[in-house]
């Protein structure tokens, strides 16, 4: 087992949030991801997509894990299968203190195969995923209340 020091951050702006992963780990955080673009059609998957859009950024939350985790995650995600490329970027993460930290951490971002299907969600400029499904969940209401502040808050 890995020890906690070569924990890393991981980025969760889909189902780690919408399916409850973030409750495993005590170290859960906020974070928003500068340069991303978070885009979801129930047309094409039943989860979201972050594509590198330099005007925009997502609000995630961020867990440590160690690099056994980063392997389970790896075949969740689909990576070999193509589905997604585990990357790392500089993220914001929340602190108890309510200020942010930069980090570095490991997102799974659609691969070029990904990105050509034909119901590829290009087109999502309002962050429907945040719309239709983190903002329905009274849990994440109760536990993070920056995914429901307007924008420029927070």
């Amino acid at each position: 087992m890995a020890s906690p020091d070569s924990n890393q951050w991981l980025v969760g702006y889909g189902t780690f949030i919408t399916r409850g992963t973030w409750k495993r780990y005590s170290s859960c955080r906020v974070c928003r991801v500068p340069g991303l673009r978070r885009v979801y059609d129930p047309e094409m998957a039943w989860f979201p997509f972050a594509i590198v859009d330099k005007q925009t950024e997502i609000l995630a939350v961020c867990f440590l894990v160690d690099e056994d985790r980063l392997d389970y995650f790896d075949r969740y995600e689909g990576v070999e299968q193509g589905l997604y490329e585990r990357a790392k970027r500089e993220i914001l993460v929340r602190e108890d203190n309510e200020t942010w930290v930069s980090r570095e951490a490991w997102i799974y971002l659609p691969t070029s195969g990904t990105m050509q299907h034909p119901h590829f969600p290009w087109e999502d400029s309002d962050d429907r995923w945040l719309r239709e499904r983190i903002r329905k969940s009274v849990e994440l209401q109760d536990s993070f209340p920056q995914f429901f502040q307007s924008k420029g808050q927070g």
